[in-house]
């Protein structure tokens, strides 16, 4: 990732968004460091029909990671969502060995062509926490010359202190840090709280981190995790603010990179059961906004309802400067009759997809070389 890039997106490993990314450009793909956050495989059941007994491996999510972003910088990191975890994915977080498990993961994912920013996992729950912390992070830092530390903003203010003093030890002078403070979900009407609390936090990252090469990213998302609960029924506009938050701490520290979830809410509603079905939306990301409408479906078909939905979004006058991707592409083909899916993961896809490319497009990273 050259200097000049400036965009990370966190982005887990459901179908969603993994199809959004698989249809980036490889040149889009390269202006973005995707923080790829491992969440749990499938239900497989190991059992019998009588007792059955389920496992979630990863091996599915690895294969999808390998193909995707061959050839490619990435950061990976593991879930930390309860509901997206498993004992699979709990596995990695096993401090015995200095976190073998991890390591020997990354290691096959390096071997496998992938320019790989490993995170540093830490188990709050060891009682060498220091000791197995230490052995993963030379561990790392031999092998790889970036690594990464996410910190939440719902954690103690003592933890990240600790956490960023005792990797700055580990660290040679050559390595680089990247520091990700995810700031999750946030009220739109609130932005200025996180983003005040990030403006010192970082302060006093660099101040521990001395003169050890570091790289600060502010992630976000103000996008809701449930559109009618805030938006009128047929059409409405939704702000980004997590580029305001974004702005509010680059005007105290101007080097900060900007990182975003791509569109989509950390908070899951993948399990929920549409019983009465749902109502088909399409959404159009700008690059400081995003738009949509929707109908109810009533009698007919979803995929003719996806239809007339889309013939509504492309006569939208906001619609004319989008910027072209695979994500657009889907709805000018369904509003000319070819529905290409009436599954509103697909179209969750869609969202994304585009508000990547808008994200490119809003940072001036296009022409960058």
């Amino acid at each position: 990732m050259s200097e000049k890039e400036k965009y990370c997106l966190i982005v887990k490993t459901g179908d969603s968004e993994l199809r959004a990314i698989q249809n980036l450009s490889s040149e889009s793909l390269s202006k973005t460091l995707p923080i790829v956050e491992l969440t749990r495989g499938r239900a497989r059941n190991i059992g019998t029909k009588e007792l059955p007994q389920y496992a979630y491996p990863y091996d599915s999510k690895i294969k999808r990671i390998k193909e995707i972003f061959g050839g490619h910088r990435v950061a990976l990191d593991v879930t930390s969502d309860v509901g997206l975890s498993s004992q699979e994915i709990d596995d990695l977080f096993n401090y015995e060995g200095g976190y073998k498990k991890w390591i020997e993961l990354v290691r096959e994912l390096r071997g496998a062509g992938l320019t790989l920013i490993p995170s540093i996992l830490i188990n709050n729950a060891d009682e060498n926490l220091e000791e197995n912390v230490k052995s993963q992070i030379y561990a790392l830092s031999s092998e790889f010359p970036e690594v990464m530390y996410r910190c939440s903003l719902e954690s103690e203010s003592f933890e990240y202190i600790d956490d960023v003093r005792l990797i700055s030890e580990c660290l040679s002078d050559e390595n680089v840090l990247w520091v990700v403070l995810d700031c999750g979900w946030v009220p739109p009407a609130s932005y200025g709280d996180p983003a005040r609390i990030c403006i010192e936090r970082i302060k006093k990252i660099k101040e521990i981190a001395g003169d050890k090469k570091i790289k600060i990213v502010v992630c976000a998302t103000t996008f809701p995790n449930n559109v009618s609960e805030i938006g009128d029924d047929v059409s409405d506009t939704i702000d980004l603010r997590e580029i305001d938050l974004y702005e509010i701490v680059k005007g105290e520290h101007a080097e900060v990179i900007y990182g975003d979830y791509a569109s989509i809410n950390p908070i899951r509603n993948d399990q929920i059961r549409m019983t009465r079905g749902w109502i088909p939306r399409i959404d159009v990301a700008l690059e400081r906004e995003i738009y949509y409408y929707r109908e109810r479906r009533g009698s007919r078909e979803y995929s003719e309802v996806y239809t007339s939905v889309a013939k509504k979004v492309i006569l939208d006058k906001r619609f004319s400067s989008v910027v072209e991707s695979w994500g657009i592409h889907q709805i000018r083909n369904c509003a000319y009759g070819g529905a290409p899916s009436a599954s509103p993961s697909f179209w969750i896809s869609v969202r994304m997809n585009s508000h990547i490319e808008q994200q490119i497009h809003r940072l001036g990273l296009r022409d960058e070389q």
